[in-house]
């Protein structure tokens, strides 16, 4: 559920911002999350109470962990993302927006679970962090 969050989250952020993001989904799972630049990555894991890791560019470990992301890159299946997604309904807004994510993107979702409970819903769409009243002091 948190990686459907994060979808959701990147979309309504965009939709906010000049952020333009682009995800794409490795065919290979890892509890690390990889977030970067040119200059450095962040490595981080789901539990945000765990301290993560950052690299800069010119040592080894950077060189490493981009020539594995560019090898797995090769292999990924970008998303098609809509162009904007509304959190002011909550709920609503989350399964509208992931019914749009498959039909965007058959092939990628198609074992994606679809059965979800309003409870899980409303579990991604807190995870998000993306509501009005949250963001209304961070624009």
């Amino acid at each position: 559920m948190e990686l459907l969050a994060f979808i959701y989250a990147a979309v309504v952020w965009a939709s906010r911002s000049k952020i333009v993001p682009h995800i794409t989904l490795l065919h290979r799972f890892s509890p690390f999350r990889l977030d970067g630049n040119s200059e450095s990555f962040l490595i981080t894991v789901a539990d945000p109470k765990c301290n993560g890791l950052r690299t800069k560019a010119g040592n080894w470990y950077h060189a490493s962990l981009l020539d594995e992301f560019e090898f797995e890159a090769g292999y990924a299946t970008p998303l098609t993302l809509p162009m904007e997604a509304s959190d002011a309904e909550g709920v609503a807004d989350v399964k509208q927006f992931f019914q749009r994510i498959r039909e965007l993107n058959h092939d990628a979702t198609v074992n994606w679970k679809e059965d979800y409970t309003d409870e899980e819903w409303g579990k991604i769409y807190d995870f998000a962090g993306t509501s009005n009243a949250e963001s209304a002091g961070a624009i």
